[in-house]
């Protein structure tokens, strides 16, 4: 149907107010208003400020937790975190020979749990397992000098494998939420034998800071 003169189609509903909010507070923080380890104006303060609810103000701060610019302290308030620059690894856990450095070597590796453990039920579907089985999990975290990078989760049905028989890998990743909320990249790599069996899961939680990359710099 054709458009009446002097109309531009359905109007565009407002942005949320507490969008707005946490554009405006973002805008400071990249300017420099509020620098590394400031804090951000209280729910009172905002409430004040923007002349809006309490349920507004908590939910433009969350947004700023949500995406890393500033971090929730018990008892003091928001602060704004320190930058956080850009990390690339490999888009491949199984790297290409020709890879002429190792990224994951400059990183710090935490071992957290070893044991046994009930798989979620994608990751036993992965092996072909019963989802109540309990499978040999290999829990660590990586991080560099700013922080966690990669949570690493290697599941198996026997404690650990052989990688010299692994001669398949396929692998996947898809957007995710870490359990505080803030987006990450979940990288699944299903390693198989000769016989194209499943013999390993190694499920990774990548930081919203890591970018995956078959491009390398050469040394």
């Amino acid at each position: 149907m054709p458009e009446t003169p002097g109309t531009h189609g359905p109007a565009q509903p407002p942005p949320h107010r507490w969008a707005e909010i946490a554009d405006d507070l973002r805008q400071k923080i990249t300017d420099g208003f509020y620098g590394p380890g400031s804090l951000l104006p209280s729910y009172p303060e905002i409430t004040k400020a923007y002349e809006v609810s309490t349920t507004t103000a908590r939910r433009a701060l969350s947004q700023l937790v949500t995406e890393g610019l500033a971090e929730a302290k018990q008892g003091r308030g928001t602060i704004v975190t320190r930058p956080q620059p850009r990390l690339t690894l490999p888009a491949r856990q199984c790297r290409p020979a020709d890879t002429p450095a190792d990224p994951y070597a400059r990183l710090t590796r935490t071992e957290i749990s070893t044991g046994p453990q009930v798989p979620p039920p994608d990751v036993a579907n992965m092996l072909g397992v019963d989802p109540d089985h309990p499978l040999y999990c290999q829990q660590v975290s990586l991080a560099d000098d700013f922080g966690p990078v990669e949570m690493r989760a290697t599941y198996t049905p026997t404690p650990g494998y052989d990688t010299g028989a692994v001669q398949y890998v396929t692998e996947t990743t898809t957007p995710t939420l870490t359990t505080e909320g803030r987006p990450a990249l979940t990288r699944d790599a299903v390693l198989y034998d000769g016989t194209r069996t499943p013999i390993a899961v190694i499920r990774s939680v990548l930081h919203s800071r890591v970018r995956l990359s078959d491009y390398y710099e050469m040394p």
